[in-house]
């Protein structure tokens, strides 16, 4: 009330379009229709100070705060590595996980949000970590990895496999979300300056050589921090106590871009393998986690051999002056640098920030490779 009769004083009406009369000693004022519209600039107009909860019913006060709120929480990420897609798009998103497809919102990776609480089958709703837990919880977006100039590399979507922007894959992350400055969890995707390679979630099975036996493993494997032995190693399998490197976490690493005290160790499950022309490695430290593995059960491992002349045996592998290492780590024509040649790590690498770069260009040359095949 008090509202409506503010704004019928603040409209004054001119005299010229009223007349008065006389009626039983009150004044009456009778209102002529005026022969033009009467505009009243917005800045005249004299409204007390009015809140949404003087217009709202004690039943709907909430309503607005909680609208603003969740507004002003939207983020599309960071500047230097921005949210693509659309936001805020009705229908929705056929997302394959595993075998099978799920139904995701419309506008699916256009901001950060935890687009699988909730919604990710099992794991995210009664299963493991659960709802509000976790991955689960984790806000993440897509993103252009051309554009994406942050510490931790963006991830190639399974979800939509076949989808391309700007011709090229799709890729997520979730670091885009985060604070700048603010470090990924390293039982994730490995510590700064190491981080895991490879794919996650990717739907499809690697065969490991295992003990001279091939062994299926998920294809996803390596490609995060996890410990991939417990459910996929046939001596992990064994009832009672296993072997003490089945629960620890470990993922495959970039031995050209891995500036760890302790270096990356040769893959014997991909022996012969490559990534990018480089021997396949694997780090249990970029996890968090403690190499329980190499010394008893990774023959072609580089580090078991104690002498240079055994080192020099061993077609990729190659002594520092102290260990013998993997030929990445310490001749500098496979990475452009030799980060443990002297025995010591890569420190001054780190510092630079040359290894940092190193996977971003791999990435853009991947995307590159993509794109020309595509057209082809």
């Amino acid at each position: 009330m008090k509202l409506a009769l503010a704004l019928a004083s603040a409209l004054a009406i001119p005299r010229s379009s009223a007349s008065k009369v006389n009626g039983g000693g009150n004044e009456i004022v009778q209102l002529k229709p005026p022969s033009s519209a009467i505009l009243v600039p917005i800045e005249q107009l004299q409204l007390p100070e009015t809140t949404g909860e003087a217009l709202m019913s004690t039943s709907s006060k909430e309503a607005p705060k909680k609208e603003k709120a969740e507004t002003a929480a939207v983020s599309y990420g960071r500047p230097e590595c921005p949210c693509i897609g659309f936001n805020n798009v009705e229908g929705t998103t056929m997302v394959l996980l595993g075998k099978s497809f799920e139904n995701y919102p419309g506008d699916l990776g256009g901001r950060c949000e935890a687009w699988d609480d909730g919604r990710y089958p099992g794991d995210c709703e009664d299963g493991s970590p659960g709802k509000g837990q976790g991955w689960c919880a984790k806000p993440w977006c897509y993103v252009d990895p051309r554009r994406c100039n942050i510490e931790v590399l963006p991830t190639m979507s399974s979800y939509v496999p076949t989808a391309r922007y700007h011709n090229a894959p799709l890729f997520w992350s979730y670091a885009t979300c985060h604070k700048k400055g603010e470090v990924e969890d390293p039982g994730t995707f490995g510590s700064d300056g190491c981080r895991c390679v490879g794919f996650d979630n990717l739907a499809g099975s690697m065969k490991f050589d295992v003990g001279g036996q091939k062994v299926v493993f998920p294809g996803e494997t390596g490609g995060t921090c996890e410990a991939w032995d417990m459910d996929n190693n046939p001596a992990c399998a064994v009832k009672g106590k296993k072997p003490d490197f089945c629960e620890q976490k470990y993922c495959f690493v970039d031995p050209c871009s891995c500036s760890l005290k302790e270096p990356p160790k040769v893959s014997t499950y991909l022996f012969g393998s490559t990534m990018q022309g480089k021997t396949v490695f694997y780090s249990y430290e970029t996890c968090g986690g403690k190499d329980m593995f190499t010394a008893s059960r990774n023959k072609h491992a580089c580090v078991i051999h104690e002498s240079a002349e055994d080192c020099k045996k061993q077609s990729r592998c190659a002594w520092n002056g102290a260990k013998c290492l993997g030929k990445e780590l310490v001749e500098a024509k496979v990475c452009g640098t030799a980060a443990f040649a002297d025995g010591k790590g890569s420190e001054a690498t780190e510092k630079s920030g040359v290894s940092a770069s190193r996977p971003l260009a791999a990435l853009l040359a991947f995307i590159a490779a993509v794109q020309c095949a595509s057209i082809m």
